[in-house]
């Protein structure tokens, strides 16, 4: 899924190709591992401020629920760094350059990397990253239940959030004065900072992507 600005974020966990539902990359192994006839799955609403909008659960890994958004998409996750992932050339694989113990016991994706295949994409580490990548992202986070969401619950929070910055603007400019005069702007620069220091806590620590924009604006421009 390509956004406004050209990055890729998300991507759908399930495609339809004349009738047939297919499964991502990221997600096919999880039908394979556990050697079941069936590829059964169901989505699944969620209730609850801080829950996804909906969850995929397949039938043949039990307990496995991955969150996904009102469109039936998956958020990729970016905490990891591509150092993190390795590879290896298939050219040294095919002239046997390379460690077998690196291949035990392992999920390895076969994908390519050359440029010239088109399969490249814009990530926060690179404006030219390979498409594969992103699916071993996906696979990671769901494999370390890491799968960032949006909440039902995002609008409430950002509202609770603005009402904050709100009160503590009001506060200081009840007091007037110095107070006010030197205060007022440094809330309304520190808006901001405190808007995408709160996104940024609440992603890292707790898979949630609740935004920053409209507390930020919020403070600046009211300050």
């Amino acid at each position: 899924v390509i956004d406004r600005d050209g990055s890729i974020r998300k991507a759908p966990a399930i495609i339809c190709v004349a009738d047939e539902a297919y499964p991502a990359l990221a997600l096919a192994p999880f039908f394979h591992i556990t050697n079941s006839s069936g590829w059964t799955a169901r989505i699944e609403e969620e209730a609850g401020l801080l829950r996804p909008n909906q969850t995929l659960q397949i039938e043949s890994y039990p307990g496995l629920a991955i969150p996904l958004d009102t469109d039936g998409n998956l958020r990729i996750s970016f905490r990891k760094s591509p150092s993190s992932f390795r590879s290896v050339s298939a050219i040294d694989v095919l002239d046997g350059n390379y460690d077998p113990e690196m291949f035990d016991n392992v999920w390895v994706l076969l994908g390519a990397t050359a440029f010239g295949l088109d399969d490249v994409v814009p990530t926060p580490y690179s404006g030219s990253s390979p498409g594969v990548e992103l699916q071993a992202r996906m696979l990671v986070s769901i494999l370390d239940s890491d799968v960032p969401y949006t909440p039902n619950g995002r609008s409430s929070v950002l509202a609770v959030l603005s009402l904050i910055i709100g009160a503590l603007l009001f506060y200081t400019a009840s007091r007037r004065g110095r107070f006010a005069l030197v205060g007022l702007p440094l809330i309304a620069l520190s808006a901001p900072f405190v808007a995408i220091t709160f996104h940024g806590i609440l992603l890292t620590s707790y898979n949630l992507w609740i935004g920053w924009m409209g507390p930020a604006l919020f403070g600046l421009l009211s300050g």
